[in-house]
């Protein structure tokens, strides 16, 4: 890089400092970076001297470059791309940092606006293996497990196979496709045990008459919770 385009690129930076605290990077189409401000290299976790030297191949983690390369490519062909995306970059000390992106064509250049998604990342990891072990270990249990919807007639969210088991029926898919009340020996119980849990949140060992795959009757002791969701 000669002098004139070190001295631009450094104008440029520093115009990028005074107008926005995200932080931005704009390059050419051969992943040249020709500006940036002080919220990109701290991303990265280098110093701006240090961050000149960077493209932004070398940002950018190797089993994703090509698809983050054409994607810039694309966008300063102004070709029709979503602007909004996550890929995997590589920090000063060599780790991997989840990023998401919005980028832009600026002339004949990609102006990125990026956010360190890492730590959702990582949580969203934790749930993702949290979540297969409580399936495993609610498939494994011998006692009846489901989730349902709230209703008069209601539907099956989730069930494990020993309550399948308990009706009568030899999968798990068979009763999915049933309605709440179709499983209730009388039907109009379904409407009792649905708002009397609505009403007090939790039921303990309450008996319920339940009529199983061949239609004979099956009595349960039901304890159940009322869980609501943010939306």
């Amino acid at each position: 890089m000669n002098e004139q385009n070190s001295t631009e690129q450094e104008k440029h930076s520093r115009n990028l400092d005074g107008k926005t605290g995200i932080a931005t990077l704009i390059n050419d189409e051969r992943g040249d970076i020709k500006c940036f401000n002080k919220g990109c290299s701290a991303l990265f976790g280098y110093s701006r001297k240090e961050m000149k030297a960077q493209s932004v191949k070398s940002l950018v983690h190797p089993d994703v470059i090509e698809r983050v390369m054409k994607f810039h490519e694309r966008c300063i062909l102004n070709m029709d791309i979503s602007p909004k995306y996550e890929f995997r970059g590589i920090n000063k000390e060599g780790h991997t940092v989840y990023l998401e992106a919005i980028t832009s064509r600026r002339g004949k250049r990609a102006c990125s606006y990026l956010w360190d998604i890492t730590e959702h990342k990582r949580i969203e990891k934790e749930l993702a293996e949290s979540e297969k072990k409580y399936r495993s270990l609610v498939e494994n249990l011998n006692v009846g497990v489901y989730r349902v919807t709230p209703g008069t007639e209601g539907s099956f969210i989730d069930i494990n196979r020993a309550f399948a088991s308990i009706l009568g029926y030899e999968s798990k898919e068979e009763v999915m496709r049933l309605k709440v009340s179709d499983i209730y020996y009388n039907p109009a119980d379904r409407k009792k045990f649905n708002d009397k849990i609505l009403a007090e949140g939790l039921v303990r060992d309450e008996e319920l008459h339940l009529k199983k795959k061949d239609g004979t009757s099956i009595t349960v002791s039901d304890t159940g919770v009322a869980v609501y969701s943010n939306g």
